[in-house]
């Protein structure tokens, strides 16, 4: 049914590997494929996926004949206010020549009850299969002429329209990356495209922060995160202007982006940064005066990395009153580790909505172990202090290995992907890698959840992709958001060799723990 090694999830974790490169999107089956294995925690039930949803736990499953050689891909989600939910990623087309690098961008759309929605726009070239998806540009490969389109890093909902955040890339020499703003209407005709940061260096988006701003002239800031060949902190904002397109915000760096390098990393002067999230906290009447917090990797002294945040103004200036000159890294560093901590997933909540001075800065990431990683989860106050009233000096690791030899190859490995905050508790979305009977390696998702006082958890439960009872295939799950009522929609990518080339995955989950009203749900210890 399942490999035994997955029950020893509790003791496992991986390498992680380039998020930004990783497959992901959402999936429809009319067969019944996904159902939860979980690993029990202590005095626990898990979650699992909710079979009301689609009474399939998976969407987007298509016959065999319309999914021939075709590629879809989740990656992040978005809860638009009427409940429905929309997934971005990557996808080609059933007749594409399969260009591996490169995809088009895609949308789909669910409601409550996980039925893939028609969408309600026409005209344009971005609709295929019977207006169900929103596929941009819509053409063999993702290709424009000789610009791609290589993955797709976020999605957002604000004022009425659904923002993507895009790479494209160009096909020829000299080769360069270019990051792209995509805003579609909510009936999903397009309605503007910018590149927002365009420069001859490579430049890769990793995740932006959309508003609404309270104003009526700009009622929507944008402001990306990325990557960029510099290994500095890249952020750009773009406001919507009264003409209702995007434009760069003047009152951010002059409106140029801006580019921050960190110094001082060990004994390096600079710190290689490879950057990972960007979160604002919510103001009551903030409007766009909020303070910008960016997380990322630092490269220390060559083997050390730990997790970096940083808190810019909005006027696009290092805070310097923010931990230690306006940064502050956060190491982890178990015991017997190879010291090897990455960055993923960065929320900011708010006890104050006026003042700010009580922003809670949550992190959560992938934490190398001596035999097999964890996932990290830390807290900061709005100093950039550590914060004590969660863990142990405000981190704490779920999983991972630290045993030896042979024992630690049959372990499993564990990735963090994204995170959720609702009710008092963290939801960490990630994926496990654990060796079969035979020795194969085999993929599936993961959902971690601890309590946002004191760090008890409360979950770790494996998501694999099952038919009748057998697992089929691989599962990885790369993004997650609140669904209300303790409950989680995620989504991400599945494969299912010999019947489908890839799927999209896009879920609700369900706490199986709230059907008892007695708190059965009591157990603080690590799952068997």
């Amino acid at each position: 049914m399942h490999s035994p090694n997955l029950a020893r999830l509790a003791t496992t974790c991986a390498a992680p590997v380039d998020p930004c490169r990783s497959p992901n999107f959402a999936i429809r089956a009319g067969l019944a494929l996904l159902t939860a294995l979980s690993i029990p925690a202590i005095a626990e039930a898990d979650y699992g996926f909710d079979s009301g949803f689609n009474s399939n736990y998976v969407i987007d499953a298509f016959a065999t004949g319309d999914n021939d050689g075709a590629y879809r891909s989740g990656n992040k989600l978005v809860v638009l206010p009427d409940g429905d939910i929309v997934v971005a990623g990557g996808m080609r087309f059933p007749n594409d020549p399969l260009d591996t690098a490169f995809t088009n961008v895609g949308l789909s759309r669910y409601n409550l009850e996980g039925i893939r929605q028609t969408w309600a726009g026409s005209g344009g070239s971005h609709f295929w299969f019977n207006q169900q998806y929103v596929v941009y540009p819509n053409i063999a490969n993702g290709g424009n002429g000789d610009v791609r389109i290589q993955y797709v890093a976020d999605i957002a909902y604000a004022d009425g329209k659904i923002y993507v955040l895009a790479e494209r890339s160009y096909e020829f020499a000299p080769f360069d990356a270019d990051v792209k703003v995509l805003v579609f209407n909510e009936d999903g005709t397009l309605r503007d495209e910018v590149v927002v940061l365009g420069s001859a260096a490579q430049e890769f988006g990793v995740a932006f922060d959309v508003r609404e701003t309270g104003l009526a002239a700009e009622p929507v800031a944008v402001t990306v995160l990325a990557r960029s060949e510099l290994a500095a902190f890249t952020i750009a904002k773009y406001n919507e202007a009264s003409s209702g397109f995007l434009a760069a915000d003047l009152s951010f760096n002059g409106g140029s982006p801006l580019s921050i390098t960190v110094p001082s990393c060990s004994s390096q002067p600079v710190c290689d940064v490879s950057p990972a999230d960007i979160a604002r906290p919510d103001r009551q009447f903030g409007l766009d005066e909020e303070p910008i917090y960016v997380l990322g990797t630092a490269f220390g002294n060559g083997t050390d990395r730990d997790m970096i945040v940083m808190r810019i103004t909005a006027s696009g200036v290092v805070d310097t009153s923010f931990g230690d000159a306006g940064r502050r890294i956060v190491a982890f560093d178990e015991p017997g580790s190879r010291i090897a901590d990455w960055a993923q997933a960065l929320r900011v909540s708010t006890s104050d909505a006026q003042s700010g001075s009580n922003d809670e800065i949550w992190m959560a990431g992938t934490v190398d172990r001596s035999c097999k990683p964890g996932i990290g989860i830390a807290k900061l106050t709005s100093s950039g202090a550590n914060d004590i009233s969660f863990a142990f000096n405000g981190r704490a690791v779920f999983g991972g290995s630290t045993e030896t030899g042979t024992v630690c190859d049959l372990d499993a490995e564990l990735q963090a992907t994204d995170m959720a905050l609702q009710g008092g508790e963290i939801a960490v979305s990630g994926k496990t890698t654990a060796p079969d009977q035979g020795g194969t390696l085999r993929t599936d998702g993961v959902l971690l959840r601890v309590g946002t006082v004191g760090a008890a958890q409360r979950d770790l439960v494996g998501l694999p992709l099952i038919q009748n009872g057998s697992r089929v295939g691989d599962s990885s799950i790369y993004g997650i958001a609140s669904a209300g009522n303790s409950r989680y929609v995620v989504s991400g990518f599945a494969s299912w060799a010999g019947v489908y080339n890839s799927l999209y995955i896009s879920a609700r989950l369900w706490p199986a723990d709230r059907i008892f009203a007695d708190n059965f749900e009591s157990g603080t210890g690590l799952p068997r």
